[in-house]
């Protein structure tokens, strides 16, 4: 277990949202993944520090949402890599 799990996930999103401006504005993958993430990061910011409300919204437990937002965070690199 993450000990402070909504920063880490808003550093998470934050970072993935960085790292999408680097693919074409027109790419599917980043249209998709910049409204997920977005929403996602709103949900974040909104639940302030209220764990219990954060994982109602998101629908799954911090720590999965953060090994989620992890995969995400590496796989843009490579779509990046593969020029999406």
């Amino acid at each position: 277990m993450h000990p402070k799990p909504l920063p880490a996930l808003t550093q998470l999103y934050t970072e993935t949202l960085s790292a999408l401006s680097a693919l074409p504005a027109e790419s599917v993958y980043r249209q998709g993944t910049e409204s997920l993430t977005k929403a996602r990061l709103a949900i974040v910011q909104k639940a302030g520090e209220d764990i219990t409300a954060a994982e109602r919204e998101l629908g799954s437990m911090v720590e999965v949402a953060i090994e989620e937002a992890q995969a995400e965070k590496a796989l843009v690199g490579k779509m990046a890599e593969w020029k999406a």
